[in-house]
């Protein structure tokens, strides 16, 4: 089913704006799944030493608001995992620039995400070129600089909290 197909009652034409030059969600969902899936089936991902197999169980979709404050779709594929016929499960979660979460017998979730953030990206890229290169580093540059600005002020804070801790502390002669 086409990602659209799940989202289409939730959401307002004017809320997929950011995502109109790579609309990803015109893409069926298993399309997306078989682009990330050789990245999930490496076994350092699932606590296996060789490589596992995984099977789409089902999608949901959802509107979610990013780091960059916008809101975008973010896609959950429930997989199971198979290796040497133990059958485990879990979920990936992506949004339009990186994997963001891999849960239930996921041991390296860390890598796991990079290796799927990596697959995913790389699929969009040859779907939608060199748009899509540029939109995602626009989210990540938007991302740094409010982790930038969010650090400063934090550091403001505390040096004002040391600063009055010290008037209250010393002594005058």
């Amino acid at each position: 089913m086409k990602i659209y197909e799940y989202i289409k009652k939730k959401i307002l034409e004017c809320e997929l704006e950011d995502i109109k030059d790579f609309d990803f969600t015109q893409l069926e969902d298993t399309e997306i799944f078989n682009a990330i899936k050789s990245s999930l089936e490496l076994g350092v991902n699932w606590d296996s030493f060789g490589p596992v197999s995984t099977r789409l169980l089902s999608t949901t979709v959802h509107m979610d608001m990013l780091e960059d404050g916008k809101v975008y779709p973010a896609i959950r594929f429930f997989v199971s995992v198979n290796h040497d016929g133990i059958t485990g499960g879990g979920m990936v979660y992506v949004d339009p620039f990186r994997c963001f979460r891999v849960d239930d017998h996921c041991a390296y979730e860390r890598i796991a995400k990079k290796n799927v953030s990596k697959a995913l990206r790389d699929f969009y890229i040859e779907k939608f070129g060199e748009i899509y290169k540029e939109k995602c580093n626009e989210y990540f540059e938007t991302v740094k600089q409010l982790k930038i600005k969010r650090a400063q002020a934090e550091a403001g804070e505390k040096i004002k909290q040391a600063e009055e801790e010290f008037e209250e502390n010393i002594f005058d002669f």
